[in-house]
């Protein structure tokens, strides 16, 4: 009961209100502050918000521009090419399967079980080529020897040198050779191109053959090539076609005309796939600048084109002619001549006109 009677003393109503009140006052203090922090500051809105500066300037970036796009090449073929049998007999191995690539100085058949060897040259063999035979073919043969590692140097002439080189090339892919190092041309299997691909296998072991049968199709030869669609070229220069890690220079209509060049592009594989057959007879490559050109990067708004296709923007407070060499998200890339200004104007206005 002392405990409780104690209890029941302490308590005060009125010191109970004046703590409620001191509460309350304090709380209104404080959120009268508050406001007041928000009235002073009413007229500056956040970043996010607040309007734009009114140097309506922005600094120039650069960076290097190749004026790179994705294109797609039409391919042109020959007419269809085979491979032949270069004599007669029983077809004793045959190595063949459809995209399977031919190589010179391969040997992928027999005929009654002597080996044959293959080789690419400007022209088939018409003849055999024993020591001391001069010509075209003779210069054929030995322009492969040379490529392939056997013959030190081209001759026109079946000399000694061109002799030890053919029996080094026969003994390598195992076709039988005589003494005096003829080449027989029964021992020759003709490519149209090294690594040339197989289109489709015609005949099988066990087949007798003839001088001349196809046994095997062959990826068409590539006439020519064209851009299906010519590129908006807008950066000054020199431009290539860029193929897998191939470089072409294309004509002034967008074709490759070159012997030379259609022959790099015969070998990539994605050409030897559209040439196959059921192919799209297209490829698609990158179109750019050979040397990259540095460029200053504006806001579009920056620019002012004029109605004879001039363009100009205001740097530095001075109105500049400028080149357009391209766009791309949102950026513009021109050149100047001479140096490039700091800044440009986002409202070039009239100082363009």
């Amino acid at each position: 009961m002392r405990n409780r009677g104690s209890a029941l003393q302490a308590y005060h109503p009125s010191r109970a209100r004046q703590s409620i009140i001191a509460t309350i006052a304090g709380v209104a203090i404080l959120a009268a502050g508050f406001l007041g922090g928000m009235a002073a500051n009413w007229n500056s809105p956040p970043p996010l918000l607040a309007a734009p500066s009114s140097d309506m300037s922005i600094a120039i970036a650069t960076r290097q521009f190749d004026d790179a796009q994705l294109v797609g090449l039409q391919l042109q073929s020959g007419p269809d090419r085979f491979l032949q049998s270069p004599g007669g007999g029983r077809l004793t191995s045959f190595q063949c399967s459809v995209g399977m690539a031919l190589y010179s100085g391969e040997s992928v058949l027999s005929i009654d079980g002597t080996e044959t060897v293959s080789l690419a040259t400007s022209h088939p063999l018409w003849r055999d080529i024993p020591p001391g035979t001069h010509g075209t073919d003779v210069t054929d043969v030995s322009h492969e020897l040379v490529r392939l590692g056997y013959l030190a140097q081209t001759t026109s002439t079946a000399d000694a040198a061109f002799a030890v080189a053919w029996k080094k090339l026969a003994k390598a892919s195992g076709v039988p050779v005589a003494t005096d190092g003829t080449v027989a041309l029964g021992s020759v299997v003709w490519l149209p191109a090294d690594g040339i691909t197989v289109s489709s296998c015609d005949t099988a072991v066990g087949d007798q053959v003839v001088g001349g049968k196809h046994l095997a199709q062959l990826a068409p030869t590539i006439t020519g090539a064209l851009l299906i669609v010519q590129p908006a070229v807008e950066a000054a220069g020199t431009h290539v076609l860029l193929i897998g890690a191939e470089s072409f220079t294309l004509s002034a209509d967008g074709a490759i005309t070159e012997q030379t060049d259609l022959a790099r592009l015969a070998d990539l594989a994605d050409v030897q796939q559209a040439l196959q057959p059921g192919g799209t007879m297209q490829v698609t490559g990158t179109y750019k600048l050979a040397q990259p050109v540095l460029v200053s990067v504006v806001p579009p708004a920056s620019v002012v084109v004029q109605p004879d296709g001039t363009a100009c923007v205001v740097g530095d407070g001075t109105p500049r002619p400028v080149r357009i060499v391209g766009s791309q998200l949102g950026q513009t890339y021109v050149t100047f001549d001479g140096p490039s200004p700091q800044r440009v104007s986002l409202d070039p206005g009239s100082a363009c006109g």
